[in-house]
């Protein structure tokens, strides 16, 4: 008995992502060693999803929450920063297990994680200018998945949440403004990502466990420690 897959594409087709994630309108066709089975593939749906890392430039602000959201859940997280582990407030922390470009320019970086995601999610505040807007930008240059919420206005979590699936987003990268550029903007980003993560549908939907459940958020931990 063997399995193998033959995609009979109608025209052209585009294949993102592991082996078996189509654009609409292909079929598939199972050959076994006793009975062949074919069909239309509905565009991805038909094979497990799961979200399995978090990524982003390590800045302060969006970056650094999306790291802590990701630690905080136990997801795994990871990405590109300058050389130098350059950052408005200092080199950054060995926590956060990201990799140095051999470039010590902001934008070097900010196009590596575009790259090496499945589909960038960017929290704004207001309007995009900036390492925000250029994320954006290339984003759109090299026609990978990418959504924008505006922090004023923000979509709901079951939007994101559809969003990742509908996109099969296994690798996220985070974006957004640094703390200099908007006050309080990290927390405003680590609170919708918390409300996106752990929603009543994140865990079957995206593939996560609830083991966090009770525990303290960052934020909470940051404040408790102010105020010791």
């Amino acid at each position: 008995m063997f399995l193998a897959w033959w995609m009979l594409p109608l025209g052209s087709f585009d294949v993102t992502g592991w082996a078996g994630t189509l654009g609409q309108g292909n079929y598939f066709v199972i050959m076994t060693g006793r009975s062949c089975l074919s069909g239309r593939l509905p565009c991805r749906s038909m094979f497990p999803f799961r979200l399995q890392q978090i990524i982003s430039g390590g800045q302060t602000g969006v970056d650094r929450a999306a790291l802590d959201v990701a630690i905080y859940l136990q997801i795994p997280h990871g990405g590109w920063c300058p050389r130098g582990r350059l950052a408005e407030d200092g080199p950054i922390d060995s926590l956060y297990q990201l990799r140095e470009t051999v470039e010590s320019d902001y934008a070097v970086r900010t196009e590596r994680n575009v790259l090496d995601s499945t589909g960038t999610l960017i929290l704004y505040y207001q309007g995009l200018s900036g390492g925000t807007k250029l994320t954006s930008q290339l984003a759109t240059r090299y026609r990978r998945p990418k959504l924008n919420v505006d922090l004023t206005e923000p979509l709901s979590p079951e939007r994101v949440l559809d969003w990742l699936v509908k996109e099969q987003i296994t690798t996220l990268n985070v974006a957004g403004p640094r703390e200099s550029s908007v006050r309080g903007i990290g927390r405003l980003a680590e609170e919708y990502l918390l409300q996106v993560l752990t929603h009543p549908l994140a865990a079957s939907r995206l593939g996560l466990t609830d083991e966090s459940n009770g525990a303290v958020s960052p934020a909470s931990q940051e404040a408790e420690c102010d105020g010791a």
